[in-house]
């Protein structure tokens, strides 16, 4: 069946003359339209998701669709991973991805591919996953999943976001559904290092879990050497998905880098309000946390003239119970795919077609799909830094 534009473009031609054949194959190839049967959606991949890759005001984190260039690219960047992966050497006492087998307890180095941040458990413990890569790995694009469990958040491996460098100590590695998988052992240990080439690998920039750690200078031409790899692999590890509050677009999923100023929780609903600030403002009207079903445990201090500057974020599920352990009035989080919610004036989900000037609500929704969670920012990590000098501080 043509479409209404090529139905029109035979009708215009027809009056001269008739559309030859091959003319008309042509058409039906640049000019199809379906049928409106409604759209069959595929399974959701953490990359692909549909939300994840609308337009936004800056750059998705996400995986980009291929085209001809990006195929280009690739056939490049497979072609350094392999030439990387021949080169690529690890200190005595460590062992690459690709040479792990089962049942047995490694030291390792690895990239972050993906992520989950620290949530509680049903037990005692606090559990994170961190998906790893190396160059002699890079051509299976799968990595190594290490599902890490420890009694507290810190000792736990502070990875902030994709591409961040990670050594692994004393990890187990087991058959899991046909693949290697790692967990953590008796003296389990880790350090993180930010991804950006430009900061020093040096042990005061390190994110430990132990007081008590070494880092040789081999450790650091390792870690060099990731941190340039992973320089040279934009589509393994793209660029953070983090903006400010005044780049919020409506019902657009990002990470949010900000200061608590306040605590509230909800009297009966496993829900927390942070009151947070980046130094900017929103552009959009958002839902503010009010009303007598809120107990403000930790009220915004000295704001009381400067309402604009505070905005609330809703975390809901397992991330409130999170925020009820970790964060604290005064301290810097990153909060992971945080959702601009588009709200009808009742408080019910809606349409951004549907809103003629959208009142949103920012919230991280239940579970930890698409890296949802908080990280606890240390005084003086990069991060804060650039959110001190956001803020004029």
């Amino acid at each position: 069946m043509l479409s209404p534009f090529l139905s029109k473009l035979q009708c215009k031609n027809s009056r001269d003359r008739q559309v030859p054949p091959e003319v008309q194959a042509n058409l039906n190839i640049f000019f199809y339209f379906p049928p409106f049967e409604g759209v069959k959606r595929s399974p959701v991949h953490l990359s692909l998701d549909p939300k994840r890759l609308k337009t936004s005001a800056v750059p998705s984190h996400q995986v980009p669709l291929p085209d001809r260039a990006d195929n280009t690219f690739s056939d490049r960047s497979r072609n350094r991973s392999s030439r990387a992966g021949a080169d690529y050497t690890v200190p005595p006492g460590y062992t690459t991805l690709a040479n792990l087998q089962a049942d047995t307890t490694v030291n390792v180095y690895g990239v972050v591919k993906l992520f989950k941040p620290a949530w509680k458990c049903r037990g005692t413990d606090m559990c994170s996953v961190l998906m790893l890569m190396d160059p002699t790995v890079a051509e299976s694009s799968t990595g190594l999943e290490c599902v890490l469990f420890q009694p507290s958040v810190s000792r736990l491996p502070a990875a902030h976001k994709i591409g961040d460098i990670v050594r692994l100590h004393r990890i187990k590695i087991s058959q899991y559904q046909g693949r290697l998988q790692a967990k953590s052992t008796r003296g389990f240990a880790a350090i993180v290092f930010d991804r950006e080439t430009e900061l020093p690998v040096t042990a005061e920039m390190a994110r430990v879990s132990s007081s008590t750690f070494t880092l040789t200078q081999s450790d650091k031409e390792t870690v060099e050497s990731l941190k340039n790899w992973c320089d040279v692999q934009p589509v393994l590890f793209p660029p953070g998905n983090s903006i400010t509050l005044s780049q919020i677009n409506p019902d657009s999923y990002f990470d949010l880098t900000c200061q608590v100023l306040g605590i509230a929780l909800h009297r009966t609903l496993d829900c927390v309000v942070l009151y947070v600030t980046d130094g900017t403002q929103p552009v959009h009207d958002l839902r503010k946390c009010t009303g007598d079903e809120y107990n403000v445990v930790e009220p915004p201090c000295n704001r009381s003239s400067h309402d604009d500057d505070v905005t609330s974020v809703f975390l809901y599920g397992s991330h409130s119970e999170v925020a009820r352990l970790l964060v604290r009035k005064g301290g810097y989080v990153i909060l992971h795919n945080v959702h601009s919610q588009v709200l009808k004036p009742g408080g019910s989900a809606s349409s951004v077609l549907d809103v003629v000037k959208p009142y949103l609500e920012l919230c991280v929704h239940r579970g930890t799909a698409f890296g949802r969670g908080i990280s606890v920012l240390s005084a003086d990590s990069p991060e804060v830094n650039q959110l001190k000098r956001q803020q004029n501080l």
